[in-house]
């Protein structure tokens, strides 16, 4: 992201998110969607809940999906120029994409609407990246946490409770 250091006339500062990717921008876009969510309509402990769901966990509640599914078919209606996203979505400005490009945030945006629950098994998988990082530490992978939380994260204020071990694979705490 970069700031714009010339303020506009009516004294706002524009911030320009530049990345590589279609798929982060529209990510980008969501995030801060609920971040700009009015605090009459979704409070700030579940804004903050929202968003570190769908920023982190691999796997989200039933009330997040019905969430992200409304914010997708909103961001769909900012993306095709609807009167009704731009309005709802004064904050974001899209001019300077191509048709091209906001074309394939449609789609997937589009992709997120129709996501069906994953039924994917993620504690195999976290099983396996276990296995191959911890080598020989494997069978001890209890101390071997405890051990990266004491002298690592516990200086920076994490607390043991939020530590990712402590849940379950691909879930917050």
């Amino acid at each position: 992201m970069a700031v714009d250091r010339c303020r506009n006339k009516d004294g706002r500062v524009q911030f320009y998110h530049l990345d590589p990717t279609l798929e982060n921008i529209a990510r980008n876009l969501l995030l801060f969607s609920i971040v700009f969510e009015s605090p009459a309509l979704l409070g700030y402990h579940t804004k903050v809940e929202l968003f570190l769901e769908i920023f982190g966990d691999l796997k989200i509640r039933e009330q997040t999906r019905q969430f992200l599914q409304k914010k997708t078919e909103d961001l769909i209606r900012l993306v095709t120029g609807d009167k009704h996203g731009k309005e709802e979505f004064c904050v974001f400005d899209l001019s300077h994409l191509r048709y091209k490009d906001k074309d394939e945030l449609e789609k997937i945006f589009k992709r997120w609407i129709n996501v069906k629950k994953d039924e994917r098994d993620y504690a195999k998988s976290w099983e396996a990246r276990s296995r191959r990082d911890l080598e020989a530490r494997y069978d001890h992978r209890v101390g071997a946490y405890d051990w990266d939380y004491a002298m690592n994260l516990s200086d920076v204020g994490v607390r043991k409770s939020k530590y990712p071990c402590s849940g379950a694979p691909g879930q917050a705490p």
